[in-house]
């Protein structure tokens, strides 16, 4: 079996849930071809903050612009005492990534888990 969460290998059960947590506002069809790029793919760097892959070529691309994945909310926040959001990236129609910026001194050590994540809109009072 190959290794996962390393580079060279594949991504995690846990690493692919946490990918489609990020992408659960996306639209279906936009989610769902981002996740089959996610399953296909090779880590070309992973630290945790970031996460760089290369998915497999011969599956389709998505119709989604190159840059952060467009999300239906305005960011997604790991859970408040983490300071740090989440964002998914996509360059030529595939996915490319996860980021996971901070705005603390200290960056997170780990990847959030699914359920850590906080859906947010701007306006929104929690």
């Amino acid at each position: 079996m190959a290794d996962l969460d390393v580079v060279g290998g594949r991504l995690s059960p846990a690493m692919l849930e946490l990918v489609e947590a990020v992408l659960k506002p996306c639209s279906p069809s936009v989610r769902e071809g981002l996740m089959r790029h996610a399953e296909s793919a090779l880590i070309v760097e992973i630290s945790p903050t970031w996460l760089d892959v290369r998915p497999a070529k011969d599956l389709p691309k998505v119709e989604c612009p190159s840059g952060r994945v467009p999300v239906e909310v305005d960011f997604i926040l790991v859970a408040p005492d983490w300071n740090s959001d989440v964002f998914a990236w996509v360059e030529n129609g595939y996915f490319t990534g996860l980021e996971q910026p901070w705005t603390s001194d200290e960056p997170p050590s780990r990847w959030p888990k699914p359920h850590e994540l906080v859906y947010h809109n701007i306006g929104d009072d929690n």
